[in-house]
């Protein structure tokens, strides 16, 4: 049996046809999606069905919540106006009542069985938090790159892989959020994160995805890269009216998947320092001045710069992690 892991999608439809067809040529049997399918790309509604007509096992991510919640008035005031969060609340207004009612009943985390495979855990961010990060790797080196970088995308370092564990009874975890790739096994079993379909962070803007395979009554993973075309999501941004419609973050968010750099965090980062210049208190919200002024004033090859040779020490890292399946 082989099966297609995919994680944040994020709306990018041509991404995710172009790793179906990579999953579809190696002769998968399945498709398991780790949630955030839909939110701040061009394509919510098309990929979304697009799982459902492949008969994709889908959770719930946490971006998926946030659409549903701006939908039925249980977001936060801030969240209804200003371009702060006007990448979501474009996806949000997508959406159609069938999708919202699907998505709503998506669980945030399931446990699947198939035959007499080993059991597989599916969750989006770890199996006590849907926005907490799991990473096989901890400790100083992560310090640094979420200092440099602002990933992995949290205020605290990531639990050791063993505490994670820990929380899962079944032989294998799946996991996304973090949009980086990696696999590792631990005491016999095994952990991976897909990366991303939609927004890699991988440097390359690949598509990233994984294939699992059971041999010999056990899972084994492969990571993949598939190239797909860019344009494609270039045109799709500006056809659908993101582009224009979803504001200075939206802009940001497409940098990111266009180039497989994730350089919103430290475009944030700039438009917090923009406020405290400003006189203001950087926090949840910032007014629309600011994230316009961020637009026009962020250095993003500089930006780069500072990125690349902290997500490079990173990378090297999470392969060294793989090896231990090896």
């Amino acid at each position: 049996m082989r099966l297609a892991l995919l994680a944040d999608i994020h709306g990018n439809l041509a991404a995710l046809e172009a790793v179906l067809a990579d999953a579809d040529a190696k002769g998968i049997e399945g498709i398991i999606a780790a949630g955030d399918h839909l939110a701040t790309g061009p394509c919510p509604v098309q990929t979304f069905e697009l799982l459902q007509e492949r008969g994709a096992i889908l959770i719930r991510g946490n971006n998926d919540q946030d659409l549903v919640d701006i939908r039925v008035g249980r977001a936060p005031a801030a969240w209804q106006s200003g371009v702060h969060y006007g990448p979501l609340r474009w996806s949000a207004a997508q959406l159609t009542p069938a999708i919202i009612d699907a998505v709503t009943a998506l669980a945030e985390q399931r446990v699947l069985q198939f035959g007499n495979a080993p059991p597989i855990c599916l969750v989006h961010g770890s199996p006590l938090d849907v926005r907490e990060p799991v990473l096989p790797v901890t400790g100083a080196l992560v310090a640094e790159v979420a200092h440099v970088t602002g990933l992995p995308s949290t205020r605290t370092l990531p639990r050791p892989l063993g505490d994670v564990m820990a929380d899962v009874q079944a032989s294998v975890l799946v996991c996304g959020h973090t949009h980086l790739q990696w696999r590792a096994c631990l005491d016999g079993r095994l952990a991976v994160c897909p990366g991303s379909v939609g927004v890699p962070t991988n440097g390359t803007g690949h598509a990233d995805y994984a294939l699992l395979t059971l041999v010999d009554g056990r899972w084994q993973a492969e990571l993949r890269s598939v190239p797909y075309d860019r344009e494609r999501l270039l045109r799709d941004y500006h056809d659908s009216g993101l582009h224009d419609d979803g504001g200075p973050l939206a802009r940001a968010f497409m940098a990111d998947a266009l180039s497989g750099q994730c350089l919103s965090i430290m475009f944030f980062w700039h438009a917090h320092r923009l406020a405290r210049q400003a006189g203001l208190k950087p926090d949840s919200w910032l007014p629309d001045h600011v994230w316009f002024d961020t637009e026009r004033s962020f250095d993003r090859a500089r930006a780069e710069r500072d990125y690349l040779p902290a997500y490079q020490r990173l990378a090297r890292a999470l392969d060294r992690a793989g090896h231990t399946c090896d």
